[in-house]
């Protein structure tokens, strides 16, 4: 094990060990190569374990807690033992490129600003379909809230931040850990949290994607479970880490989004005047929100597919 890397490389896994190893094969394929690995096996140990056994064992860290932690404590957890300087997050179902975590290093180091998270464009793959996200950078002085929930130019997602792209101090995640309590959205609470604490965002340079966002359409259609009333009290509970733009926009596509997955129409009604009455929001958000409530989920992912393609000029 080297005594400092100067990136830990976080991996929360639960019973996943053939994914876990096509991720912890990505991340030693890396042109960067200061680093180790720390993975919380955070259930199915013996088949996770094994599925690490081929990897260099002295760049190698695997945490067995005696409990189940849940993704967020287990990140938490695995950054607690990390040794490197910084920490770069990626889940167990994700793959990285192989430039990666030298042109993210790179950017981190050029900034100079030691709170600095740095994020890069991801693939966003599932089987019908390959995505490019984000479609925009940051605007200077853009608060993170409005980059990542704001609907500017067009009905489709323009800023984006996923888990695997996130790479930032230890010392930040140390003063920002993750909330276990959160069953969903742990990362957008903690990117929201981080900005709050003075955390800028940035990018790497150039369109090519770093990170591939893997998207399994039954593992998807769970997680829509959650109900648009959970998210829309997740929004309210941290009303302060929202403008009152992004505030709105939330209200128009997350939860609306959340409404239309578990076919509630009734929906409709009580966020709309949630965003009119406790935000501001644009009129893309309002034609989302519309559109979301009526058209036929097939035809919304279709269309989505399609805006997601054409970048804005």
């Amino acid at each position: 094990m080297n005594d400092s890397p100067r990136v830990s490389v976080v991996i929360p896994t639960y019973n996943r060990p053939e994914e876990l190893r096509e991720a912890v094969t990505s991340v030693f394929a890396q042109s960067f190569q200061d680093f180790e690995v720390v993975v919380t096996v955070d259930g199915g140990g013996s088949a996770s374990a094994a599925a690490l056994k081929a990897f260099p064992q002295e760049r190698l860290r695997v945490l067995t807690p005696q409990s189940q932690l849940g993704n967020a404590e287990a990140r938490n957890h695995a950054i607690r033992a990390a040794s490197g300087e910084l920490i770069a997050l990626l889940d167990d179902d994700d793959l990285w490129k192989p430039e990666k975590l030298k042109k993210q290093v790179a950017l981190y180091d050029a900034v100079g600003e030691p709170r600095l998270i740095v994020s890069c464009p991801f693939e966003v793959r599932s089987e019908a379909e390959h995505l490019l996200w984000p479609q925009r950078r940051p605007e200077p002085d853009e608060p993170v809230s409005e980059y990542i929930f704001c609907r500017h130019r067009s009905v489709a997602v323009e800023g984006a931040v996923q888990t695997s792209t996130l790479l930032a101090a230890k010392a930040l995640f140390d003063d920002v850990p993750f909330d276990k309590n959160l069953p969903r959205m742990v990362d957008l609470d903690w990117l929201l949290r981080a900005a709050e604490a003075g955390a800028p965002l940035a990018f790497t340079e150039g369109d090519e994607a770093l990170s591939v966002y893997a998207v399994d359409d039954s593992r998807v259609r769970v997680s829509h479970q959650a109900r648009w009333q959970w998210e829309r009290e997740f929004a309210r509970e941290r009303r302060h880490l929202f403008t009152d733009r992004s505030y709105a926009a939330f209200m128009l596509t997350s939860c609306s989004l959340a409404a239309s997955r578990s076919n509630d129409p009734g929906a409709f009604l009580p966020l709309l005047a949630t965003a009119l009455r406790e935000g501001r929001p644009s009129m893309a958000e309002l034609a989302f929100h519309m559109a979301n409530t009526a058209l036929p989920l097939p035809l919304k992912r279709r269309l989505a597919a399609l805006l997601a393609r054409k970048k804005p000029a």
